[in-house]
């Protein structure tokens, strides 16, 4: 019997001639059997690496789509910051020329009753303005000209004290306006 081994990638008819005829059908039989059994593993792992490349395909769009919604969620949350911070802003500055209207306004108005002052108006409102402050303090009540000398006046009594001053007037006028402020701001 020949005991040589069979150099890789030798033909199955070079090592069948080399056995005894009686062995000949067995190692052909192998020989076969050999064959399909690693064909059926080379099968089973191209399978197998199929499968493993479309798993990975399958993972990366995975990735992919996670990646792409997160991004999404991040711009959407990046936008939903940049509005805030300019309606912020906007506000800031709606409300800033409020104000400056709001104090121009009331700005006119106290110079317009400081130009009355001295006159015959300026009197009757100051009258009226001492009978409110004495139905409110009592009869007894002090009352004198305000300390910045403008229309209106200063009443006391018994620690209690009633200040209707020219900006104390043009205040309560500026707040009692508010809702017609609203309308026009709006």
């Amino acid at each position: 019997m020949s005991t040589s081994t069979r150099p890789v990638g030798k033909s199955r008819a070079l090592v069948t001639r080399e056995l005894s005829p009686p062995l000949r059908p067995v190692a052909e039989t192998l020989h076969g059997d050999a064959q399909r059994r690693s064909g059926e593993i080379l099968a089973a792992a191209e399978a197998r690496g199929h499968a493993r490349l479309d798993e990975a395909r399958a993972e990366a769009a995975r990735t992919l789509d996670e990646a792409r919604a997160e991004a999404e969620a991040t711009a959407d949350r990046a936008a939903a910051v940049l509005m805030a911070d300019a309606h912020r802003q906007a506000l800031a500055l709606v409300l800033g020329a409020r104000r400056e209207v709001y104090e121009e306004v009331r700005r006119r108005a106290l110079a317009a009753l400081r130009d009355r002052a001295g006159t015959g108006e300026a009197e009757a409102l100051a009258s009226r303005l001492a009978e409110t402050a004495r139905a409110r303090l009592g009869d007894d009540a002090a009352v004198h000209p305000p300390a910045d000398g403008g229309i209106g006046i200063v009443a006391e009594r018994r620690g209690r004290r009633v200040d209707l001053s020219t900006k104390v007037l043009v205040d309560l006028h500026m707040s009692s306006l508010g809702e017609v402020l609203r309308a026009v701001w709006e």
